[in-house]
């Protein structure tokens, strides 16, 4: 089975300014990629952050 590896980054700017990312933003962003693993899109995913990148 081929498996491929992506780095998705994105500068979408917080209410802070360029410090940090809003948790409900990651919340989000773990609800779509939980569901895309449940239906067999996705093997597996992790969430992180650099500021607000």
């Amino acid at each position: 089975m081929k498996t491929t590896v992506s780095i998705i980054k994105a500068d979408i700017g917080s209410v802070g300014g360029h410090a940090v990312t809003h948790q409900l933003l990651k919340d989000k962003c773990n609800e779509y990629l939980s569901k895309a693993k449940e239906e067999g899109l996705l093997t597996d995913y992790y969430i992180t952050n650099c500021g607000d990148d």
